[in-house]
């Protein structure tokens, strides 16, 4: 998964019912009970409780997509209107703080041999960029 804009420009549940859903089935093992239900709601039922409540259902499913690689689904904190993918890094500085399965380094020199688990790259103007571990580690996302 790529972060970044899945929808942008709209709330209303007609428009995000069919992108999330679309998103959500674009990964293995997801829940086609709520797929299909979300498909097969009624044009006349997109203004009912039971829109916003397939809406709230689909955006929980997608954040329990592993691996996540530390991003969330959901509206953008600068754009209410723009869902997508966005790096938590609350959550990476957590776990990169318990050095559990990241490391926070200033340089990609600084990554103790033998490491196998995710990098936190923080540069000296803040920008972050997360590093995954391949044969080189490899760039999954990064914010400036």
């Amino acid at each position: 998964m790529k972060s970044g804009t899945v929808i942008h420009g709209t709330l209303r549940p007609e428009d995000l019912i069919p992108a999330f859903a679309d998103e959500l089935a674009s990964f293995d093992g997801v829940d086609d009970q709520l797929l299909e239900e979300a498909r097969n709601l009624a044009e006349d039922d997109f203004e009912t409780d039971l829109a916003n409540e397939i809406v709230n259902a689909l955006i929980d499913a997608l954040n329990e997509i592993e691996p996540h690689n530390y991003l969330v689904f959901g509206a953008h904190e600068g754009d209410g209107s723009d869902f997508g993918w966005w790096p938590n890094l609350y959550s990476l500085e957590e776990d990169a703080a318990n050095e559990d399965g990241v490391i926070k380094v200033n340089d990609t020199s600084d990554i103790p041999a033998g490491w196998q688990g995710y990098v936190m790259l923080v540069s000296d103007h803040g920008n972050v960029t997360l590093l995954a571990p391949k044969i080189v580690y490899e760039e999954v996302w990064g914010v400036v």
